[in-house]
């Protein structure tokens, strides 16, 4: 048997033989990668437990802090998922010896997706800044495999904020393992197009993929579960009689999409989310309204709590001085 390579999961929400093979597509067909689960040469951990033969099947979901082992090792791997380090002005916000805090900006995938292969990314970026990352896309020593080397959780592209970077691979699956049991308090600011029904509360609403359109979640009995805490902080009507509120956003689950897929489920969408709602035109040029402002979570290293936040960029204040005009 060749050599075990354990593939770390960072914030996916997908069937098993789909998330291999967005990772190994170019070396195993999604019907390879099938066989392999079948005939139990695929291993799920979860809290370092294996989970049962029985459950690992293709439709199994797998999420962040898992870890894959791959019990039949493709030789390829390292040519195959090589992401050349380009040169990006990073903005370090917070770093040590194990970790980094990054503001990432709006615009820009934090790791290359399915269809994305030929674009530039945070990770491009971060491979150049941390050049001993660049080892860890394939390590082979401790039989370890990272393809997304660093990352332990993610922002959507046009969603601007708060980053947290491992800087080696026992910190990432330490940091990893502080997401999946919710360890993390993760604050957000928003801007939405109408308003929720409560000045404060909780959604608990399970999300899933839309059936239609594989981009968007939406709300479904059958998802996962999904709960965002949010509360009103400012509520302004426009000229054109329209509603737009400010929201703190408490994040207790992070699925994918979650804020945005709660509030147009409450039909309130965040404001500029052209993936949700048909954004007017004027309003266009301030982007997706959602940051990611403030982390918190306790070092896994040093034991010291780590509380970093930003301020709201300028196009978020432009938007509160002039949405009465919208």
């Amino acid at each position: 048997m060749s050599a075990q390579k354990i593939i770390l999961v960072e914030g996916s929400e997908e069937r098993l033989d789909i998330f291999l093979s967005s990772h190994l597509g170019s070396v195993y067909s999604r019907n390879t990668i099938q066989k392999l689960i079948k005939e139990k040469k695929v291993q799920v951990y979860l809290n370092d437990q294996l989970v049962s033969e029985s459950k690992i099947k293709p439709s199994l979901k797998v999420y962040s802090g898992m870890k894959i082992v791959l019990l039949e090792s493709p030789s390829q791997v390292k040519e195959s998922y090589f992401i050349e380090p380009v040169p990006m002005d990073l903005n370090i916000l917070y770093e040590d010896d194990y970790l980094a805090v990054l503001h990432k900006p709006a615009g820009i995938s934090v790791h290359p997706g399915p269809n994305e292969k030929d674009k530039i990314t945070l990770l491009h970026g971060i491979l150049h800044h941390w050049k001993h990352l660049q080892d860890q896309m394939v390590h082979v020593k401790d039989e370890l495999v990272s393809f997304r080397p660093g990352l332990v959780h993610r922002l959507d592209k046009m969603t601007e904020g708060v980053l947290v970077v491992a800087k080696n691979i026992s910190t990432q699956w330490k940091l990893s393992k502080l997401f999946l049991t919710r360890n993390v308090k993760k604050t957000y600011i928003a801007w939405l197009l109408g308003a929720p029904p409560e000045e404060k509360g909780m959604i608990d609403l399970p999300l899933k993929r839309h059936p239609k359109n594989r981009l968007k979640m939406h709300v479904d009995p059958t998802g996962r579960k999904a709960i965002t805490q949010y509360e009103i902080l400012k509520s302004l009507t426009s000229n054109h009689h329209r509603r737009y509120t400010k929201v703190q956003v408490n994040l207790i689950t992070g699925r994918t999409h979650q804020i945005r897929a709660h509030f147009h489920h409450l039909k309130c969408p965040v404001v500029g989310d052209d993936l949700y709602y048909d954004v007017d035109e004027k309003i266009k040029k301030y982007g997706l309204l959602l940051l990611s402002k403030e982390i918190f979570f306790i070092h896994p290293e040093t034991n010291q709590p780590i509380n970093i936040s930003i301020q709201e960029p300028e196009r978020f204040k432009e938007f509160e001085r002039k949405c009465i005009h919208y």
